[in-house]
């Protein structure tokens, strides 16, 4: 589970994170990403794929301007940035109910046949979570 992760993403507790940051710095410029949507033009995998890495590009410009060139019918065809609504943020309590509730309960249940019983047994472990806990509850 890596809800630490952002975008690409380099783990918080990743080793070479400046090499990590320098090939993320080069992967994300226009350039870079021309480069790639050519050579999976002339490879044909733009046949069986889309875009960059499978979909569009985190970078703004190559996203507007550089994907268009490949795919013509996407041509105006792109929502204005401000009515795509970004993914709600994690909140802050949520490792440690994943790490004390969620993933001992799925370990709990790992093989059963979920039930009413299965949801009651979250619920409960969630409950008693953060009776011991309630200064998390207001960050849910």
């Amino acid at each position: 589970m890596y809800e630490d992760v952002l975008y690409a993403g380099i783990p918080n507790g990743a080793r070479a994170k400046t090499a990590a940051s320098q090939f993320l710095a080069w992967f994300f410029t226009a350039d870079t990403q021309r480069l790639l949507l050519e050579k999976a033009r002339s490879l044909r995998l733009n046949e069986s794929e889309f875009g960059i890495a499978g979909g569009f590009s985190a970078y703004t410009p190559v996203t507007a301007k550089v994907i268009p060139e490949y795919y013509p019918e996407l041509r105006g065809r792109f929502p204005k940035a401000e009515r795509i609504p970004a993914p709600a943020a994690m909140p802050l309590v949520w490792k440690p109910l994943k790490e004390k509730v969620l993933v001992p309960w799925l370990d709990q249940s790992a093989g059963m046949t979920f039930s009413d019983s299965a949801n009651e047994a979250l619920s409960k472990a969630l409950r008693d979570y953060l009776n011991v806990n309630p200064e998390l509850s207001a960050g849910l």
